[in-house]
């Protein structure tokens, strides 16, 4: 993010789990303490867009903590790295390579629809064409 020049804060200590482990295993109590500290340090802090990376913290954030006081614009990582891509071509810079990236596949809900996988997308064909199969827990070139 720093390369391509995004603005941006971590909250470091300040972060806290989103709670949504909490809530999915019915402890209703623990998830509220988590999203109503969550909601003050993110307001405190005027975060108005967040980038998140697990699929389950995107749900809980875009859809769950408006409950709680917490209006935020919630992107997907993934999402944001396309935006950064398409921006980058527009300009006429070549951008990062998907074969220099460090890609994290993240399925799940609150992700929308195919048009947010277009760098798992390039991933895949970029694989292909390379010679790599996924065998196990990792990758190796086809023989």
């Amino acid at each position: 993010m720093q390369k391509a020049g995004v603005d941006f804060a971590i909250l470091g200590a300040r972060e806290a789990c989103t709670g949504d482990p909490a809530r999915r295993m019915g402890n209703e109590y623990v998830f509220q303490a988590y999203a109503e500290q969550n909601v003050s340090t993110l307001n405190e802090q005027g975060v108005t867009k967040i980038v998140a990376s697990c699929p389950h913290c995107f749900n809980t954030l875009a859809n769950e903590y408006g409950d709680f006081g917490g209006s935020y614009e919630v992107v997907h990582h993934t999402e944001l790295l396309a935006e950064l891509v398409e921006a980058a071509s527009e300009e006429g810079q070549s951008g990062p390579s998907i074969e220099e990236a460090d890609v994290i596949v993240a399925g799940g809900r609150g992700l929308g629809g195919p048009e947010n996988f277009t760098l798992v997308e390039q991933l895949a064909e970029a694989m292909i064409e390379g010679g790599l199969v996924i065998e196990g827990d990792g990758l190796s070139e086809k023989d």
